[in-house]
């Protein structure tokens, strides 16, 4: 009788806990760790604000959605704002400010925004075309942090 019980009960117990609904999965952002630099916290503090202000736009191309994009004009939104994020601004030790006036992020007037867009092209020149070139060196790239190392200025 026990046997029998456990056939038939323990199959409906993993169908029971296996079928739940899960909720729809988010797009995936780092959150800086509770004890994580201040930068870290500000950095996801304009994230956050952006995001919220995009909503429902995370997918369509960056130059879609902001003004003045001149570079990874086709990327999506989430994936855009991810890379400033964990890529620029943590490769650099800046927060969103270093390049950006928050209170108009289009504008061009912080010299280190264009700074950025010339970086692009340069990291994009030797990771296609450089790079390429030399042998064993194929599937290499380099990126902001290949030489910043946390710090605004390589040293």
């Amino acid at each position: 009788m026990k046997r029998i019980l456990t056939v038939l009960i323990l199959p409906a117990i993993v169908i029971l806990f296996t079928s739940q609904n899960n909720p729809p999965e988010q797009p995936r952002r780092e959150r800086p760790p509770v004890n994580q630099d201040s930068l870290a916290v500000e950095r996801m503090k304009y994230v956050d604000e952006v995001m919220a202000s995009v909503k429902g736009k995370e997918k369509m191309p960056a130059d879609s959605v902001f003004k003045n994009i001149k570079v990874f004009k086709d990327m999506p939104v989430e994936r855009f704002i991810g890379m400033m994020n964990n890529g620029w601004g943590r490769s650099l030790g800046v927060n969103c400010t270093g390049c950006h006036n928050p209170k108009d992020w289009a504008s061009d007037e912080k010299d280190e925004k264009d700074s950025a867009r010339e970086m692009v092209k340069f990291t994009t020149t030797i990771n296609q075309d450089l790079l390429k070139k030399i042998k064993g060196m194929e599937k290499s790239n380099v990126n902001c942090g290949t030489c910043h190392r946390g710090q605004k200025h390589p040293k």
